[in-house]
């Protein structure tokens, strides 16, 4: 669990990587034609009708990362972009501080794409540890505002048992 003082910095550093990419959420534009999926080889794999105006889209990564349980989520109202998730099955920490981890150099770039907010290995591993809190398992879920060129979001992530054999279901969304 991390002290008060460790996460008055892991906020304050949150805010100062803040980077001006031009993100998703709000938009009707493509993911599968964004910059994340020209680098990591989306592959549509499922899409389905929440309601009339909700939808969801599954992609399955490529070959670029060895993360191969990977699914990226991105949920459209009315054809708006309103969310975008990262799922993974996992035994211990989804993320790393080295800063060369390549699973968490994706997660990055996925927050990055969605909200315009850029956070490095540090910052995203900090918050998988307070995900992974003994306290936080099953029972609710980590918010972490996001601020990016004008615009707010949250990123979220929260742990869930039962969905892979022996391993978590580890649950990133932004939104």
């Amino acid at each position: 669990m991390l002290k008060k003082c460790t996460l008055a910095v892991f906020t304050s550093l949150m805010f100062m990587g803040m980077a001006q990419a031009a993100p998703l959420l709000g938009t009707t534009a493509s993911f599968a034609n964004s910059s994340f999926c020209k680098t990591y080889g989306c592959t549509l794999v499922a899409r389905d009708t929440l309601s009339a105006t909700l939808t969801e889209y599954r992609y399955a990564l490529g070959s670029t990362c060895k993360c191969d349980s990977t699914i990226i989520s991105v949920m459209r109202s009315s054809n708006t972009v309103v969310s975008i998730g990262f799922v993974q099955g996992a035994q211990d920490y989804i993320f790393s501080d080295d800063p060369q981890d390549k699973r968490t150099l994706q997660a990055a770039r996925l927050v990055e794409v969605a909200s315009g907010a850029k956070l490095n290995n540090t910052q995203l591993f900090a918050l998988d540890k307070r995900c992974q809190d003994q306290n936080t398992i099953y029972t609710k879920e980590v918010r972490l505002p996001l601020s990016s060129i004008g615009k707010r979001s949250t990123l979220v992530c929260n742990l869930t048992f039962g969905e892979y054999e022996g391993a978590w279901r580890f649950s990133l969304r932004v939104f």
